[in-house]
């Protein structure tokens, strides 16, 4: 039989991917494991491996669009399929047998479908089919503003989509705004620190002088990894009202690029070096750069770290990536007057931010990881500094 492409679940949370990118036209041979197709989840970038020897026959979805999990997106043709095998495939889809599939045929069975007499008798009202409205509230569609003198189909809906708006004009943008959209509606709550950096800096900058890789975000990622040893719930992601811990510190890190947010992943900071974890994070932000990611290196995360400090930020509330148990939302250092054992002094203060996941973390045990932070940032640095 004709394999089929189809568009994989990468997450419990994915219900679209994007074709990004075809390796292959129509017509051109492809082999059993070499990638025909690259993906766009609401992670990462990916690709599809062809699983047997064979041919593309059909390229059913053009790169840059969106369609359903689930959905075939292509055909390869097999040395021993037929005309006639070829011809099924193409029939079952084409009658609308893809899950939300667009085709032709169901657009035309979704048009003759007759009005209700409610839908006849309210002259406010748009008909419109079932996944058409779905659609419809899902981009932000008034479908009374459409012009159609027949009931909306979901086609209509993805073509109206297009050019609804400029806001999302690539899947990075489209896939980071349905994170946030989910991050959203996770109840989470948030607490501000301030920390006291002057003398941390002063050491980290001695430091730097052999190890120039070594920024004060991965000073903040090694401190972090060294609190969740003592706190493993932060080690912990939600997934379908169950908790998963990890054994290790798996540590997401913002990286800002022309094309969109990624947050690529740091593992098992716990057992890794200064000069390691900066060597590491330089890696991973390069390939954000290029955009050259994937799905590998941005899963597993269970807490992310997200610098805003050098535009000079004063303070801000970072949201969740979804299924995380918290993100840190670092500030810019200011000079600030301070009162330290009774004395009045000029010190380098830098806010810090957490937003938990209220589901599994509270704020009790929030605060005192936060306080373990402080501690280490303020008192405890020099430990980790002569660990190279």
């Amino acid at each position: 039989m004709p394999e089929k492409i189809i568009m994989p679940r990468m997450g419990m949370t994915m219900e679209t991917g994007f074709v990004t990118k075809w390796y292959k036209k129509e017509g051109e041979s492809v082999k059993a494991g070499e990638p025909i197709v690259e993906i766009m989840t609401d992670k990462a970038n990916m690709d599809i491996e062809a699983e047997s020897n064979g041919v593309i026959y059909k390229i059913l979805v053009e790169e840059g669009n969106e369609v359903p999990v689930g959905n075939v997106i292509g055909i390869i043709k097999n040395e021993q399929d037929t005309e006639e095998d070829l011809k099924k495939i193409l029939k079952e889809l084409s009658n609308g047998q893809q899950s939300n599939t667009l085709s032709e045929p169901e657009a035309a069975i979704e048009e003759k479908r007759p009005k209700s007499s409610l839908e006849q008798s309210d002259e406010n009202y748009k008909a419109a089919t079932p996944y058409a409205k779905k659609l419809a509230k899902k981009y932000g569609i008034n479908l009374k503003e459409m012009s159609s003198n027949k009931a909306i189909t979901s086609k209509e809906i993805f073509e109206k989509s297009k050019y609804q708006t400029n806001a999302f004009s690539n899947p990075v943008q489209k896939a980071m705004a349905q994170r946030m959209t989910e991050s959203a509606k996770i109840p989470q709550f948030t607490l501000y620190f301030n920390f006291r950096v002057s003398d941390l800096l002063k050491s980290l900058n001695d430091f730097k002088v052999n190890f120039p890789k070594v920024t004060l975000t991965v000073f903040i990622v090694k401190v972090l990894s060294l609190a969740m040893e003592k706190f493993p719930v932060f080690k912990s992601q939600y997934e379908n009202n169950t908790i998963k811990t990890s054994a290790h510190a798996n540590i997401g890190v913002a990286v800002a690029t022309e094309n969109g947010l990624f947050v690529p992943t740091l593992k098992d900071v716990e057992s890794k070096s200064l000069p390691e974890v900066a060597g590491e994070l330089a890696l991973l932000r390069q390939k954000a750069l290029n955009g050259t990611l994937d799905i590998t290196d941005m899963s597993n995360a269970s807490i992310t770290v997200s610098n805003m400090g050098m535009f000079g930020v004063d303070m801000f509330r970072a949201l969740l990536v979804p299924g995380q148990s918290a993100i840190l939302a670092v500030s810019a250092i200011e000079d600030k007057v301070t009162v330290k054992n009774g004395g009045i002094f000029i010190e380098k203060v830098m806010n810090i931010s957490i937003s938990c996941d209220h589901r599994f973390v509270d704020g009790a045990t929030a605060a005192r990881f936060m306080n373990e932070i402080k501690s280490i940032l303020e008192n405890k640095y020099g430990e980790i500094l002569k660990w190279e």
